[in-house]
């Protein structure tokens, strides 16, 4: 994390900062107002690296293959789109996938994106987009629509059970 400091009135009111000293933590361009004791480091450490912070609201968060390994060693039920950046067609069904990710998140399912072509190929996907699902590492493809979020999240539903 950088930090840096502006000394600039218009940047604050463009991001409905009307009080100083402020700390302003920018996600992937969105901003997040801090609102506790600044000169608590423990305190400002700890928002910081807080889950609400480093996960954005229906936002399907992107891991690597480590990560995803990890989670898979960490949580009994992982859900995983498998996309590429050259795939029009997988940007068009992330964003199907974001509008049900708090719905995801409720059926204590993690859900991660991966832009990983080889790595799906372990999982058995031939070509992206796809969603495995695992239940304790075991996989499952899944083989509808995946532009109906819906169908989707009822598939993971069936599946958490």
């Amino acid at each position: 994390i950088d930090f840096v400091k502006i000394n600039d009135f218009e940047a604050a009111m463009q991001y409905g900062v009307s009080t100083f000293p402020t700390l302003v933590y920018f996600r992937k361009k969105t901003p997040v107002v801090y609102d506790g004791d600044l000169l608590n480091e423990d305190k400002v450490l700890a928002w910081l690296t807080s889950h609400e912070n480093i996960e954005l609201k229906d936002e399907i968060e992107e891991v690597n293959r480590k990560m995803l390994d990890k989670l898979l060693d960490e949580n009994d039920f992982v859900a995983v789109f498998f996309f590429d950046d050259n795939c029009p067609k997988c940007d068009s069904v992330l964003a199907e996938l974001e509008t049900i990710d708090d719905e995801v998140d409720d059926l204590d399912v993690t859900f991660v994106k991966i832009n990983d072509i080889k790595y799906a190929r372990k999982y058995g996907i031939a070509q992206v987009p796809a969603i495995v699902y695992f239940r304790r590492k075991f996989p499952s493809i899944f083989r509808g629509d995946l532009m109906k979020e819906e169908e989707v999240l009822e598939w993971l539903k069936k599946n958490r059970k």
